[in-house]
């Protein structure tokens, strides 16, 4: 067992999980669809499960996970909010929680890659945090348009 590499994909993870949360924070005070907001409420459940279950397989390696940087936060908290600015119709917000999915996706894939083999559980959570931004696209294409 590589603990470092463990430990690496599990911190990735529970970035992903912790961003996608921070964003659904920031974006549903903006959301006036009931159906869309309850799907936001959703998403954001599932990271916050999946984030937990990070922290969990973090702690019996004797590690702490550490959430994303301030900065880090603060900027997507910006770009939320400038982006939303002028266009806050459903079918944008959608495309937005899209393109932040397809970061999540390729950033994960990238870790996944390099993170080999490895320990079944904790690949089993990285690829569940894939599936899930991909199963979160595909409910937010319902509102394209």
């Amino acid at each position: 067992m590589n603990f470092n590499n463990e430990a690496a994909l599990l911190c990735g993870v529970y970035h992903g999980a912790d961003i996608g949360c921070d964003s659904i924070r920031t974006l549903l005070p903006k959301v006036k669809n009931p159906e869309f907001r309850s799907d936001l409420k959703t998403q954001y459940q599932q990271y916050q499960e999946i984030q937990n279950q990070a922290e969990e397989q973090l702690k019996t390696l004797g590690q702490c996970p550490e959430a994303a940087s301030l900065p880090a936060k603060m900027g997507i908290m910006a770009s939320i909010h400038l982006n939303t600015l002028a266009n806050r119709e459903t079918s944008h917000l959608a495309n937005m929680m899209i393109q932040g999915s397809t970061m999540g996706i390729t950033e994960m894939t990238k870790a996944l890659n390099h993170y080999g083999p490895g320990d079944p559980k904790v690949r089993s959570l990285a690829e569940n945090l894939v599936n899930t931004e991909q199963g979160n696209i595909e409910r937010m294409k319902k509102y394209l348009s």
